[in-house]
Parts: structure tokens; C-alpha cells; sequence
């Protein structure tokens, strides 16, 4: 009988398993696996490039079908974020439209607003100014009936003093006259009733 061949890539495969199942890969484990079948010496030599799974991960190149996949995913996932991106920046400019505008009519208020409290401002100025023109106006006259009242004060004061010297001569004039007939004292006459 003709003893089955192995090959290296059997022999892999079971030192693989034994690695996966915590077991050490022995040449009697693996021949055990390859069901009783091939030499230790074929075994020994396969073995001596093999390498366990953990080591041997980062050597092995992935398979083509993962690379279009994961380019497939990656063009998928960029599309996305790109749309994402362009829906969130249309919904930012929409904002922020949305906030100039407001900003625009606040502006456009304040601006009436202020146009309005300057025509008042210049009106309150007018009526001031009007009103401090008739109020020099005023003072002026004030001060022109405060001279005429202080001359005819002056004046009454000067004539009160000639009455005042011309009362006593008076009053002894008025004693020395006698009564006429008509009960008004004669010019020049003096003396008592006849």
C-alpha cells in the first residue's frame, strides 16, 4: 500500500488549528490531526516555516474582494459625510441668512428710531432757543420797568419832599384866610368871624 503524501500546507493548517486551540503544535499533535498520515522528518521540515497565526496576521496581504469592499465602504462613508456636510452648511448659511435679516430690520428700526429722536431733539432745540429769545425779551422789559419804576420812585420821592415844604405854608395860609359870604375866606383877609 502507497502511503498518502502530505503536503506543507496541510501540515500548516493543522499546527494552525492546535495554535487556535491553545495547544502547542507538536509533530505527534499534528500527525495525530493529519489522521496518522506522513513522516516526523516531512513534518519537522514543513513545520520549519511555519508561523504561528498571531505572528503571521500582519504578512498576510488581504484579500482582493476586502479591498473593493472597503474602497466600496470608504467612497459610501465620504458621499455620506460629504452630504452631511453640505446639508449642515445649507441649514448654517440658511441660519445665518435668517439672523442677517433680523439683524438688518433691528437696524433698519433703530435708524427710523433715531431719525425721529433727532427731528425731535432739533424741534426741542427750536422752542428752547425761542424760548430763551423771549426770555431775554422778557428780561429786557423787566429790567427797562424796574428803570422807569426806580426814576418815578425817585421822582415821588423828590415830589414828597416839596409837598412835604409846601404843606406847613399851606396849612398856615388856610389859618389866616377869613370866610367870604359864601363861606370861602376872602383873599388876604385874616382874623376872626365878624
Amino acid at each position: 500500500m502507497i502511503a498518502e503524501r502530505i503536503t506543507e500546507k496541510a501540515v500548516h493548517a493543522a499546527a494552525d488549528d492546535l495554535d487556535l486551540e491553545g495547544k502547542k503544535p507538536g509533530l505527534e499533535a499534528i500527525r495525530r490531526r493529519l489522521g496518522d498520515h506522513g513522516s516526523y522528518s516531512t513534518i519537522q521540515r514543513f513545520m520549519r516555516n511555519w508561523k504561528p497565526v498571531s505572528e503571521t496576521v500582519g504578512d498576510v496581504a488581504p484579500p482582493e474582494g476586502l479591498i473593493l469592499r472597503a474602497g466600496s465602504l470608504a467612497r459610501e462613508m465620504w458621499s455620506t459625510a460629504v452630504a452631511d456636510a453640505k446639508r449642515e452648511a445649507d441649514e448654517m448659511t440658511a441660519e445665518a441668512k435668517d439672523e442677517l435679516s433680523r439683524c438688518d430690520e433691528n437696524l433698519r428700526q433703530m435708524t427710523q428710531t433715531a431719525d425721529a429722536l433727532v427731528l425731535e431733539r432739533d424741534e426741542a432745540r427750536r422752542l428752547l432757543s425761542e424760548r430763551d429769545e423771549q426770555l431775554a425779551a422778557s428780561q429786557a422789559e423787566a429790567q427797562k420797568w424796574r428803570v422807569q419804576l426806580a426814576a418815578a420812585a425817585a421822582e415821588n420821592a423828590a415830589l414828597q419832599k416839596v409837598i412835604a415844604r409846601l404843606t406847613p405854608a399851606t396849612n398856615r395860609g388856610k389859618a389866616t384866610r377869613k370866610p367870604t359870604s359864601r363861606g370861602k375866606p376872602a383873599s388876604g383877609t385874616t382874623g376872626s368871624p365878624a
